[in-house]
């Protein structure tokens, strides 16, 4: 955690650190450590990560991820429609 302004709402406080294309096991098993790039994480508040309804909190899909990245898809799902 740390202090500063949520990405989201702007308010001022301790920030929660939010991966736009979730951190499940899976995901880390398949990318490892670039789950933590700083191209995957947001800083928001409390309020917002924990509400996920906020349309500024980004989240990605995997193809969104590797593109911002720039990397290959990894899952066998990743390239279907």
């Amino acid at each position: 955690m740390t202090y500063g302004r949520c990405e989201c709402c702007g308010k001022g406080e301790l920030l929660q650190k939010h991966h736009k294309y979730a951190n499940y096991k899976y995901r880390r098993k398949l990318y490892g450590t670039l789950m933590d790039h700083l191209m995957n994480i947001s800083y928001v508040c409390a309020d917002c990560h924990a509400s996920h309804r906020s349309p500024e909190l980004t989240t990605w899909n995997e193809r969104e991820f590797c593109l911002a990245l720039g990397i290959s898809p990894r899952s066998k799902s990743a390239g279907q429609a």
